[in-house]
C-alpha cells in the first residue's frame, strides 16, 4: 500500500503530543475509519487492545502513516464526524496543511457531493438534489469540559430561546428567478430546527417588507427572552447590498446589521448574532430582465463605514466582486460552517 505523503506525516508528527492527549479513539471513530477502508478489523482490534485512552490514540497514530495516500484526509473527515473539529483545526492550521489534506469531492463525501460538483460544472438543474439532512451530534463530553474553562465561549442560558429568521426572494418583478432556492431554505431550516431555534420563514418580500421583518425580529429580541439570533437573507444582490423583489436595494451594513447593534438592540449585548447573506457581491450584478436589458439599479456608495459592534458574525456566500455560479454553492457554504 502507498505511504502517506511526507507533509501529512510531518503534520501528524508535529502535533503528536496534543493528539495523544486529546484524541478520543472510541467505537464510533474506529467504525468510521473501518467503513472508509482506513483500517482493517485486525488493526481495529489492535487499537482497542490498549487499556488507556492515550495508548489507543498512540497506536492509531502509528498506523495512519502506513494506510495510503488518502489516509490523512479520511482521518480528518472522521474527526469532523465525531465532533472533534478542534483537532481538525489543529492539524489544518499547520503550514502546508491545505496542500496535504487533499480534501476533494471524490474523497470527502457521498453521492450528494458528486452530483453537486456535476451540477456546478454543467450549470444544470438536478431534481433529486434536495435535503442534505445535516446531522447535529452531541458534543463530546471531554471537549465540552474544556470549553467550560475558556473565557471566550458564549454562556447560553438553557431557559432562554434562540431566534432565527430566513428571508428567501425567489421571484422578482424583473430579475430572473433564483432557481434552486427552495432547496437552500429547506436545508437551512432543517439544520436550525435540529438546533431548537424558533424559526420564522418569509418569501418574496420587497425592501419595505424585509425591513419590517427585521424590525419585528429586533422587537422580539428586545423582550430579553433570547440568547442567540440568526438571520439569513437569500436574494439577488450586488456589492454591499441585497435586493428586494421590487429591485430596490438593502444595504447590508446600514439596513440590516445596524438594527441589531448594541445601541439599537441592547438586550443582545454580549450575545451572538449571526448573519448569512446569499447574494452576488459584484460591483453590479445586473441580472437581465425579460426584455434583455440590465434590470439592476445603480448601487449606492453608502455603507462603507467599518462595522464596529462586537458579537456579530457575517458570512457572505460569494466573495466581494464575484457572482454566485449555480444553485448549489450555498449548500457548500452551510456544510463548511
Amino acid at each position: 500500500m502507498l505511504q502517506m505523503d511526507l507533509k501529512q506525516k510531518e503534520v501528524l508528527m508535529s502535533n503528536r503530543l496534543n493528539l495523544v492527549r486529546d484524541l478520543i479513539v472510541n467505537d464510533e471513530l474506529l467504525s468510521i475509519l473501518r467503513t472508509n477502508n482506513l483500517i482493517t478489523e485486525e488493526l481495529q482490534e489492535k487499537v482497542q487492545a490498549n487499556p488507556t485512552a492515550q495508548g489507543r490514540a498512540s497506536c492509531l497514530l502509528d498506523i495512519l502513516p502506513r494506510r495510503g495516500k488518502r489516509a490523512f484526509s479520511r482521518f480528518i473527515k472522521a474527526l469532523n464526524e465525531t465532533q472533534q473539529k478542534h483537532l481538525t483545526t489543529l492539524l489544518c492550521s499547520n503550514e502546508g496543511a491545505m496542500e496535504c489534506t487533499d480534501l476533494d469531492f471524490t474523497d470527502l463525501a457521498c453521492d450528494y457531493w458528486k452530483k453537486a460538483l456535476d451540477v456546478m460544472k454543467n450549470e444544470i438543474e438536478c431534481p433529486d438534489m434536495h435535503l442534505m439532512k445535516m446531522k447535529v451530534l452531541p458534543m463530546a463530553e471531554d471537549f465540552r469540559s474544556k470549553l467550560r474553562l475558556q473565557s471566550d465561549v458564549y454562556r447560553l442560558d438553557p431557559e432562554r430561546k434562540k431566534l432565527a429568521i430566513i428571508i428567501n426572494n425567489k421571484y422578482f418583478y424583473k430579475f430572473p428567478e433564483r432557481a434552486g432556492s427552495q432547496n437552500d431554505i429547506d436545508n437551512f431550516s432543517y439544520l436550525l430546527e435540529q438546533l431548537h431555534f424558533t424559526l420564522i420563514r418569509r418569501e418574496d418580500l420587497d425592501v419595505v417588507g424585509i425591513k419590517q421583518q427585521l424590525e419585528d425580529a429586533r422587537i422580539k429580541l428586545q423582550s430579553g427572552l433570547y440568547d442567540v439570533f440568526v438571520c439569513c437573507i437569500m436574494s439577488h444582490g450586488a456589492k454591499g447590498v441585497v435586493y428586494g423583489i421590487d429591485q430596490n436595494e438593502l444595504n447590508i451594513n446600514y439596513d440590516i446589521l445596524t438594527g441589531f447593534s448594541d445601541q439599537n438592540c441592547p438586550e443582545m449585548v454580549g450575545k451572538p448574532k449571526l448573519f448569512f447573506i446569499q447574494a452576488c457581491q459584484t460591483a453590479s450584478e445586473n441580472p437581465k430582465s425579460e426584455d434583455g436589458t440590465d434590470a439592476c439599479p445603480a448601487v449606492s456608495d453608502k455603507g462603507k463605514a467599518v462595522w464596529s459592534n462586537s458579537d456579530f458574525f457575517l458570512a457572505v456566500a460569494t466573495a466581494e466582486g464575484y457572482m454566485h455560479g449555480v444553485i448549489l454553492n450555498w449548500d457548500l457554504v452551510l456544510s463548511a460552517l
